[in-house]
């Protein structure tokens, strides 16, 4: 398994300590419940090139993020469980320091709270946090 995707599990962890129903990669669709939320892998960048013999380490920065659509209930009660959600991952992702070696910084983004998915939805309320991760690999591929 891949030092990317080793990332990825440990970090759909974390968020699965603020919310268990979490999963990864999870299609919008027609919403069933009043909440949706998800982990998207994100993208992947390689940032630098160390050359070191016999083979060269490479770092990435990775960019996960969660969307959040929260939908029924008045506009006052969809604000507030969009903030308390949105807060309890920023409070859990900022408290990641190294997920066992696996990463070298963290930085969390603000919420963009207007996700491509929702763009000509009435009735619900989204949000995008983006996480930055940074890490090393002896892998090009990440």
């Amino acid at each position: 398994m891949s030092k990317r995707e080793n990332i990825l599990i440990a970090m759909l962890a974390v968020a699965r300590t603020v919310d268990a129903d979490i999963d990864r990669n999870i299609a919008l669709g027609t919403l069933d419940d009043a909440v949706f939320i998800t982990l998207r892998d994100g993208t992947i960048e390689q940032t630098d090139e160390f050359f070191n013999a016999p083979g060269s380490i490479y770092e990435f920065t990775m960019t996960p993020n969660v969307i959040l659509v929260v939908e029924k209930g008045d506009a006052a009660d969809v604000d507030a469980a969009m903030a308390a959600k949105i807060d309890a991952y920023v409070a859990a992702f900022e408290a990641v320091t190294d997920l066992g070696g696996l990463i070298t910084a963290v930085r969390v983004q603000p919420a963009n709270y207007e996700p491509k998915e929702l763009f000509g939805a009435d009735d619900k309320k989204g949000a995008e946090l983006t996480i930055e991760l940074d890490f090393w690999s002896e892998h090009s591929s990440g």
